[in-house]
């Protein structure tokens, strides 16, 4: 319910100026011959583990923005149209690595909109992502006139998931692609398991010619950017020939959302429920973007994590070593025999050369740390040499 008054809205303009045009846009075609599937193995290009004590606004914002100048000063933004809250910028909780949206039963306004409950939401700042594998772990709220979702948003939409709190043992998958198309979504529903007893992941693997939705690490649904027979839809490898395109398949940069909803702000959320909580969680673990080839402002953030310092140190100096990159707080280090520990901490240590006598290879030192948790990069040691040149 999130998007569909903006893409009611949408769909209504642009069919209006493109209805003529709709035959021509579905006979488009497309010459191909080779593999489908790119076979290069996914790079970690944005993360949060949702470790940090507060919302982490160098790469969030919690409303909605406007599309001319990125702003605040609309209501849209923090209504969504005529869905029941008014998104805050503190309707978050963070708990032992988990952040908690929760909507509350409060009056708020925001410019003219008054709605009597709160929210949160939160949208990626970059300019937007192009194709890749969108990656969520979550936990949702379960009570009727929630909706809590995780989608991807550029002028197209494909929705991760969107779910009904009442109903907790279904989510659905969608596609928003209205621009002059009368049937402007793909929605469709997945029964699964209760989801609002543990946490599940969802994904999404966007690509230019697939667009493929797990629940689990099991693939649950597959749309093709091409036209073709059920036996044909999924495979990879196609003979050269052309083929009828879907002119609607996204193809625009897009931004990351996740946001809980009331779609009936007309009334409560378990308005028939006695002694109803206040107070409704949706829980996120995390939040992942893969690439197979990272575009030009992102890069492989696993790559990047090293244990840095000098290659070589000198007897009575002393010398540190840290951490650099994506990565989770030092668990532990270890030093070779030829090295005494000045100081450490959950980031860097700094260490001192130790002549030993009769120690093989004693002019070879190593720093290696453990992390508490690598995920989502491995492994879990880091480890480092360097030459250590003893004065005599």
């Amino acid at each position: 319910m999130s998007r569909i008054n903006t893409l009611f809205f949408l769909c209504f303009i642009a069919f209006g100026l493109t209805f003529s045009s709709n035959f021509i846009l579905a006979q488009k075609k497309e010459f191909f011959s080779g593999n489908r599937c790119d076979t290069g193995s996914w790079k970690l290009v944005f993360a949060d583990e949702f470790n940090g004590p507060t919302l982490d606004r160098s790469i969030w914002r919690s409303y909605g923005a406007k599309w001319e100048d990125q702003s605040d000063n609309w209501e849209f933004g923090r209504t969504h149209g005529n869905e029941g809250q008014i998104y805050t910028d503190t309707n978050f909780i963070f708990q032992d690595g988990i952040l908690k949206i929760y909507t509350e039963k409060k009056l708020a306004t925001w410019f003219t909109a008054s709605r009597n409950h709160t929210s949160g939401f939160i949208e990626s700042i970059n300019s937007g992502f192009e194709y890749g594998k969108y990656e969520i772990k979550c936990r949702l709220p379960k009570g009727a006139g929630l909706w809590p979702a995780f989608w991807l948003w550029g002028g197209d939409e494909i929705d991760v998931f969107e779910a009904d709190g009442g109903d907790s043992k279904v989510f659905t998958s969608n596609t928003h692609f209205c621009y002059g198309n009368p049937s402007c979504n793909s929605m469709q529903w997945h029964k699964v398991r209760d989801l609002s007893k543990k946490f599940h992941v969802f994904t999404v693997e966007w690509s230019p010619h697939f667009i493929k939705w797990f629940f689990d690490d099991k693939l649950v649904r597959t749309l093709s950017k091409y036209k073709l027979p059920d036996v044909l839809r999924d495979q990879c490898l196609l003979t050269p020939a052309e083929y009828e395109v879907d002119s609607l398949f996204p193809d625009q940069k897009m931004k990351i959302i996740a946001n809980l909803a009331l779609w009936d702000w007309s009334k409560p959320f378990d308005s028939k429920k006695r002694n109803a909580p206040t107070k409704y969680y949706f829980d996120i673990d995390y939040i992942r973007v893969y690439q197979k080839t990272p575009q030009s402002d992102l890069f492989d953030l696993c790559a990047k994590r090293q244990l840095v310092g000098p290659e070589k140190i000198i007897e009575d100096g002393e010398y540190t070593y840290s951490l650099e990159g994506l990565g989770s707080k030092v668990s532990s280090w270890q030093v070779s025999k030829n090295l005494i520990i000045i100081r450490k901490d959950e980031k860097s240590i700094t260490v001192k050369p130790k002549y030993i006598q009769n120690l093989k290879d004693r002019d070879i030192g190593f720093v290696q740390l453990a992390l508490v948790d690598p995920q989502p990069c491995s492994p879990k040691l880091l480890k480092k040499y360097f030459k250590i040149q003893f004065l005599m």
